[in-house]
């Protein structure tokens, strides 16, 4: 981590890159960049099981293709950080962590 950013500096870069997602695909989608947020929406009866499906299936395969750019790319911190995914940190249960994602969802 580098330490003249830190935690505030990169919440705020999460934040803005979550923003311009959202601006540039909202005329496509409504702004949907996740498929959790999708699935809320069908929940919602905001959108059809057709839709929705659809969406959660095309933010899967750019999911799955982003991944593989980066690890076209930087193949050696992919391996390295286990290509970027989450885990739960040492205290915690993944149950706890499940947990802790489903409330922050939803």
């Amino acid at each position: 981590m580098c330490a003249s950013v830190g935690i505030q500096g990169i919440a705020w870069a999460f934040g803005g890159m979550i923003f311009a997602l959202v601006y540039c695909t909202a005329g496509i989608s409504g702004g949907h960049i996740n498929p959790a947020v999708t699935f809320g929406l069908f929940l919602a009866r905001k959108l059809s099981l057709t839709r929705a499906v659809f969406y959660i299936v095309m933010q899967c395969l750019g999911a799955i293709c982003g991944a593989g750019v980066v690890k076209g790319f930087q193949p050696n911190p992919y391996q390295t950080l286990g290509g970027g995914a989450n885990t739960v940190a040492h205290g915690y249960t993944k149950g706890s962590g499940l947990g802790a994602e489903i409330i922050g969802t939803f």
